[in-house]
């Protein structure tokens, strides 16, 4: 296996992905969980990236976002009245925590818009940051969304009594 996982692997993940998963917004969990182990193989001894789970509240938030693009016909991360990721989020109540998001349009499967994001550094590193613990992404049309969040969940936070 080569670094740049040219050759039969990356071809049976991108065969898996194209066969099964190619119009699939959720196949993007797979991907960016897949480039966070790539990342953790590379990195530093002892770096470890925790696989993203799915959150269907960020999920409403992306489709959300994909679908005003898609129907007023606009691509940023901030809505023309001026409504960013973050209020989004809040929206669906999402209300803790750090909220990164990546926004692709004109590809038609999830592996060409994921390949997209991993070759721009900027987005590459929303996927391997180790402050986000929840994922979705959603898509309408030539638009694809994926939102990341950190939110501390009431189990993992530590709780200061008077």
């Amino acid at each position: 296996m080569t670094a740049d996982f040219k050759g039969s692997f990356r071809e049976s993940i991108d065969t898996l992905a194209a066969s099964k998963m190619s119009l699939n917004p959720r196949a993007l969990l797979y991907q960016a969980n897949f480039a966070r182990h790539l990342a953790s193989i590379r990195g530093r001894k002892g770096f470890r990236l925790l696989p993203l789970r799915w959150d269907d509240r960020l999920e409403v938030a992306a489709a959300f976002h994909a679908v005003d693009m898609h129907e007023r016909n606009f691509f940023a991360h901030q809505s023309p009245e001026g409504d960013g990721p973050g209020d989004r989020a809040r929206a669906v109540g999402y209300v803790q925590g750090w909220i990164a998001e990546n926004n692709a349009r004109g590809a038609d499967r999830a592996g060409e818009v994921h390949d997209a994001w991993v070759n721009s550094p900027e987005h590459y590193a929303n996927i391997i940051d180790p402050k986000y613990k929840v994922f979705a992404a959603a898509r309408s049309g030539i638009y694809w969304v994926e939102m990341f969040g950190s939110e501390v969940m009431a189990k993992e936070a530590t709780w200061t009594l008077p």
